[in-house]
């Protein structure tokens, strides 16, 4: 479905804002583009932005993990652009159940909490 169609039928149900859920990669020129231009038609705003980046910013490994966070700055840029109110990223520590085996997480609470809050600079 075009963001086009997305924004007049939330128009037509009487709803505020729009959620954008981009899981094609980080947001984009040309998806931010549509995406104003469909805000623009409707009058109604893009709420957030849910998605628009590859693999978790809770991720064990630390490439996706890594991966996942610079996703996410270059998609900031756009979710500023096009007016959006902010970025949904989940942890999404559900990639491990200690119901499941091996019953332990591939590393310690305290370093899901370095991961978390570490940014390194994105070139």
């Amino acid at each position: 479905m075009r963001y086009e169609d997305i924004f007049a039928t939330a128009k037509e149900l009487g709803i505020d804002g729009v959620e954008i859920v981009h899981f094609d990669g980080p947001l984009n020129m040309d998806v931010t583009a549509e995406i104003i231009e469909a805000a623009s038609k409707t009058g109604l705003l893009p709420s957030a932005v849910c998605g628009s980046y590859r693999h978790w910013i809770g991720d064990f490994d630390t490439n996706r993990r890594l991966d996942a966070v610079k996703g996410i700055c270059t998609s900031l840029v756009y979710v500023q652009e096009m007016g959006a109110q902010g970025h949904i990223a989940p942890a999404a520590f559900g990639m491990f159940s200690r119901r499941l085996p091996p019953f332990q997480p591939p590393r310690e609470k305290a370093e899901d909490e370095d991961a978390l809050i570490d940014y390194p600079e994105i070139g």
